[in-house]
């Protein structure tokens, strides 16, 4: 009889300790949160943190990693990250019952991606466009996911802004989980050009791949006879590629360069073509050049071009 009364104390106690266990557990708050973009620019991403946490949660203590600030006591604080990375958010919550936390791994993810071409790149991404310059680089962020998915897009401009030559665009999803650096790069099938004219006449216009059919292009484009360069735009490149400027006030009189004559293309990505002219069509003088690229950072070629309409 001792032995069964023993038993049932031993197992009210249980039921009782549990009881008190679900009711506690019951009681304490439950952390979560939500995140949003709040504002960003090429260097900097600003993060909006929304408390969610359910059950009376009293005191709030956030932990961002990689983020200013990195410890936070606001309900719902904002935080700056200015580095790539894939970066973990903890938030603690306490009320009269206890405390409790929650960390959600890999949340806020930021890539690197430079410009190293030869002209700005547009990006469009989260609805936001920007514009990161020549040998610049831009961070964009993405939260809960690694996928970064954004439209670009680069092309030389004349003093209207319409488009000259070839517009290069990339149109991508990249997961950060296969590297955090990105360096955008044109591939060789295309070539940017810089003139620099000290002839007698200004040149108007332009046209390269002088002769193809499918090729050619001709830019309404003056290119003063000032010496100064002039950035033209970006266009196929080819064996035995012609380049031909027309003189302003005589169309019948024009200087080309020929590539494997005048110049020979190095047949890199990123590459660029400076030619010069000082007057005499015997001295005609070139410079085919392209651009390092980050010994760390994955390459991001073109999707495709677009010629002008």
């Amino acid at each position: 009889m001792q032995k069964i009364y023993f038993i049932s104390i031993l197992f009210l106690t249980s039921v009782l300790l549990v009881n008190t266990s679900c009711q506690k557990e019951d009681s304490l708050p439950k952390p979560d949160f939500i995140a949003n973009h709040y504002s960003s620019t090429n260097k900097e991403i600003t993060i909006a943190f929304t408390d969610m946490s359910s059950n009376d949660a009293e005191e709030w203590i956030w932990a961002f990693e990689g983020g200013t600030p990195a410890i936070s006591y606001d309900r719902d604080p904002i935080v700056t990250y200015n580095s790539a990375g894939t970066f973990n958010v903890t938030l603690t919550v306490r009320n009269s019952h206890g405390t409790k936390e929650i960390t959600k791994v890999d949340y806020i993810n930021i890539g690197d991606f430079l410009n190293p071409t030869w002209a700005d790149i547009q990006i469009t991404h989260n609805s936001q466009n920007k514009v990161v310059a020549v040998d610049d680089n831009i961070l964009l962020a993405e939260i809960e996911t690694p996928v970064i998915s954004y439209y670009a897009e680069t092309y030389g401009k004349a003093s209207d802004g319409n488009q000259i030559g070839l517009l290069i665009f990339w149109n991508e999803s990249l997961n950060l989980n296969n590297g955090l650096y990105w360096d955008f790069i044109i591939e060789d099938i295309f070539v940017f050009i810089n003139i620099q004219n000290y002839g007698p006449d200004n040149f108007y216009p332009l046209t390269v791949n002088w002769g193809d059919p499918e090729y050619e292009i001709t830019d309404n484009i003056t290119i003063p006879n000032d010496g100064l360069w002039k950035s033209t735009g970006y266009y196929d490149a080819w064996d035995f590629m012609k380049i031909r400027a027309f003189f302003e006030s005589n169309s019948d009189i024009h200087v080309e360069w020929e590539e494997d004559i005048h110049f020979d293309l190095l047949w890199a990505v990123n590459q660029g073509l400076d030619l010069w002219y000082d007057g005499s069509k015997s001295t005609l003088k070139s410079k085919a050049k392209s651009k390092n690229l980050r010994e760390t950072a994955k390459q991001i070629k073109q999707s495709g071009s677009v010629r002008k309409k």
